[in-house]
């Protein structure tokens, strides 16, 4: 992840934790990441 992915990814999960919106499931914050390891999993 590039510095600047990582600031834009850093500040959708405060953005989301702070509006008191979920941080998984498929409009969260962590989902491309979760998704991004499910698919290179073996």
């Amino acid at each position: 992840m590039k510095k600047l992915e990582q600031t834009e990814f850093e500040k959708k999960i405060l953005d989301q934790f702070m509006s008191g919106k979920n941080l998984f499931g498929k409009d969260g914050a962590f989902a491309p990441m979760l998704k991004n390891v499910i698919e290179k999993s073996p």
